[in-house]
């Protein structure tokens, strides 16, 4: 599968396997809720030509901050056994 999507990527056509309702589905299930929250911005210094280091460190940054997020936030929805697994 990695490679199908490495495959499209060359040719700029996302990867994606959009559900929701049969006749479009981008728009979502009716059935399901959809829950979004907001935390506080993360400010990052704007960096022309990052490092590999940089961009590690505040993607670790940016990571902690949804984690952090989710946690937070997940109980109000019913989720507060649930864990924010991010590959």
């Amino acid at each position: 599968l990695t490679s199908l999507r490495t495959w499209l990527a060359e040719f700029n056509v996302p990867a994606i396997v959009p559900l929701g309702r049969w006749f479009f589905p981008p728009l979502p299930r009716r059935d399901l809720g959809l829950y979004f929250v907001v935390g506080k911005p993360l400010v990052l210094p704007k960096i022309a030509d990052p490092s590999p280091q940089q961009l590690e460190e505040y993607h670790a940054k940016y990571v902690q901050a949804l984690v952090s997020l989710f946690d937070r936030n997940k109980g109000y929805f019913g989720y507060e056994h649930a864990q924010l697994t991010v590959m």
